[in-house]
C-alpha cells in the first residue's frame, strides 16, 4: 500500500508500507509533508503521465542498494540511482516500509531532494 508524489508533471518521491494500517496512520503527515513542498513551488498546474509515473519507479527498481544493520529490528537498504535516493526497511525479509525521492528537482539541482528538509 502507498502512493506515489508529484509536483507539476515531475514525480518527486514515494512512500509504501506492507500494512495498509501502517499507511492509514502515516498517510496525514505524508501529505503534509508533500503539501508543504507543493505550496514552495511556483506555477504547479499540470499533472504527471503515467509514463513520468513508470519511469520512476523503474529508476527505484534500478537504483544500486547498500545493505546497514537497522538501529531497532531488521536491516535498512539505502539506495541511490540516476536521479533518485531513497531508503527500505526489511524485517524477516520482508518489506515494512520503502521511501524515495527524486534527487533531481526543478530548482534544487542535482543530487538535492524534498528528503533534505529532514536533514
Amino acid at each position: 500500500m502507498g502512493a506515489v508524489f508529484a509536483l507539476d508533471v515531475q514525480v518527486v518521491g514515494l512512500e509504501a508500507f506492507y500494512h495498509q494500517a501502517a499507511f492509514g496512520s502515516f498517510l496525514y503527515n505524508i501529505l503534509n509533508s508533500h503539501a508543504l513542498d507543493a505550496m514552495l513551488g511556483q506555477g504547479l498546474s499540470k499533472r504527471p503521465s503515467r509514463l513520468e509515473a513508470k519511469g520512476f519507479l523503474e529508476g527505484i527498481k534500478q537504483a544500486k542498494v547498500h545493505l546497514f544493520p537497522s538501529l531497532g529490528l531488521g536491516e535498512s537498504i539505502r539506495m541511490e540511482g540516476r536521479g533518485i535516493v531513497g531508503a527500505r526497511l526489511v524485517v524477516d525479509q520482508r518489506g515494512l516500509h520503502r521511501v524515495a525521492f527524486s534527487a533531481i528537482f526543478e530548482g534544487r539541482g542535482e543530487g538535492r531532494s524534498s528528503m533534505e528538509r529532514f536533514s
